[in-house]
C-alpha cells in the first residue's frame, strides 16, 4: 500500500490541549540493543530478509539470507539518529550497523503505527551528521484512547488506498483504444538515477541549501520541499534534476512518484525522467505511469522486495497522444485537484 503523509491530519486532530501530554519515556522505549546489526559491507542486493538503516531511501537498504539473528518482534518504529528519518516496520527485520534506533510503545494502549505518525510531526532540528535522538525526548506526546487511535489509522489507511485512484476511469475514457502510438520513455526523456552524498563527509550536509529528495518526501503529486538539504559541495556530487521532472521510486516501493516543483537532487532509489515538453507533458506521464502501475510493478526483480532497473524504467513504452489531448486531460485533473479543497 502507498503510505502518504498524514502529518496535517494528525496535528489538527491531536495536537491540542484536549489531550494529556506525556514525556517520551512515558510512552515508548529504546529497544535498539535487542537487535542484530549488520555492517553495510555485508548487505546483499537481493535476499530473503530486509535490512533497514538510517538512510532516507525508500523501505530497505539491503538483504541478508541469515535467519539466526532476525528480529521477529514487530511492528516497530525506526528513527535515524543522524538522518532523522522515521520508518514504520511491520515485518521481521535486521538493522544496519550504525545510527538506527528501534522504538516500541511501553504498553498496548499505544499503537505502534500511531506512534509512527506522532513521531513524524516532530520537527527535529537538523544539526548535520550528529546524533538527533536526544531531541525526541524534548517533545511532549499524546496517548488518545484506543478507539480514537483506531479511527485515525482507519482514515489514514483508506486515504492511502484511494488517493491515487480517482482518475483511472477518466484516463480510460480519454486515451484507451484510440490507436495512439507508443514511444520508449528514453526516446523523449532523459532518464537518470540519483545518489547520496557521503554521510561521513559533514561538509556535504552542513548548512545545506539544495533540496535532496528521498521517498519520504514523495507520495503527494508534487514535491515542494524536502526533509534534507545538501550543501554546495554535496550538490556537486549529485545530478541536478530540474523542476518539472517526474521522480519515480524504483527500489523497494516501486511506483511511488511525484513531480518536483523545485530544482533538486535525489537519492539512488529514484529514477528521474526529464521530459521533452514538446512531446510529452510531465503531468500526463505521471498519470500514464499511475494507470499502468500494476503492469510496471510486475517488471520488478527480486524476492522479498522488488527493484526496477534504470534500463527497464527507461525502456517503458508510453502511449503518446497529441499535445493538445494531453493538455486537455491535465486541465481536467487540475480542476479536480482544486475541487477537493473547496468541498
Amino acid at each position: 500500500m502507498r503510505r502518504i503523509n498524514h502529518s496535517s491530519r494528525f496535528i489538527s486532530q491531536f495536537e491540542n490541549p484536549d489531550y494529556m501530554r506525556f514525556s517520551f519515556d512515558d510512552i515508548c522505549y529504546d529497544d535498539t540493543k535487542s537487535a542484530t546489526k549488520i555492517p553495510a559491507s555485508e548487505y546483499l542486493e537481493q535476499g530473503t530478509y530486509p535490512i533497514y538503516d538510517q538512510a532516507t531511501d525508500s523501505i530497505i537498504a539491503g538483504f541478508s539470507n541469515d535467519s539466526s539473528g532476525l528480529n521477529k518482534e514487530f511492528p516497530v518504529v525506526l528513527f535515524g539518529d543522524h538522518s532523522r528519518v522515521v520508518k514504520y516496520i511491520d515485518r521481521a527485520f535486521y538493522i544496519g550497523a550504525d545510527g538506527v534506533k528501534i522504538l516500541r510503545p511501553i504498553n498496548a494502549d499505544l499503537s505502534t503505527e500511531f506512534l509512527y505518525y506522532q513521531l513524524q510531526i516532530k520537527e527535529v532540528p537538523n544539526t548535520g551528521y550528529n546524533r538527533h535522538f536526544k531531541y525526541l525526548k524534548l517533545f511532549s506526546y499524546c496517548c488518545p484512547n484506543v478507539d480514537e487511535q483506531r479511527a485515525f489509522l482507519a482514515i489514514c489507511h483508506q486515504a492511502d488506498k484511494s488517493k491515487f485512484s480517482g482518475f483511472k476511469s477518466r484516463f480510460i475514457e480519454e486515451f484507451q483504444g484510440k490507436g495512439y502510438k507508443s514511444q520508449k520513455l528514453n526516446s523523449f526523456a532523459q532518464v537518470v538515477t540519483g545518489s547520496t552524498p557521503s554521510r561521513s563527509v559533514s561538509d556535504y550536509w552542513l548548512n545545506g541549501a539544495h533540496p535532496w529528495v528521498s521517498a519520504q518526501d514523495m507520495g503527494d503529486k508534487f514535491v515542494d520541499a524536502t526533509a534534507e538539504l545538501v550543501s554546495d559541495s554535496g550538490m556537486a556530487t549529485c545530478k541536478l534534476i530540474p523542476a518539472g521532472s517526474l521522480l519515480y521510486v524504483c527500489r523497494g516501493s516501486i511506483g511511488v512518484m511525484s513531480i518536483n516543483r523545485i530544482d533538486c537532487a535525489t537519492n539512488q532509489s529514484i529514477c528521474s525522467a526529464i521530459c521533452d515538453d514538446s512531446i510529452c507533458k510531465t503531468e500526463y506521464l505521471y498519470y500514464w505511469l499511475l494507470y499502468h502501475e500494476d503492469e510496471i510493478n510486475s517488471l520488478g526483480e527480486g524476492t522479498s522486495f522488488k527493484s526496477l532497473s534504470q534500463k527497464t524504467f527507461a525502456s517503458l513504452k508510453i502511449q503518446i497522444p497529441p499535445i493538445e489531448e494531453q493538455l486537455r486531460f491535465i486541465a481536467i485533473t487540475r480542476q479536480a485537484d482544486k475541487s477537493k479543497y473547496l468541498n
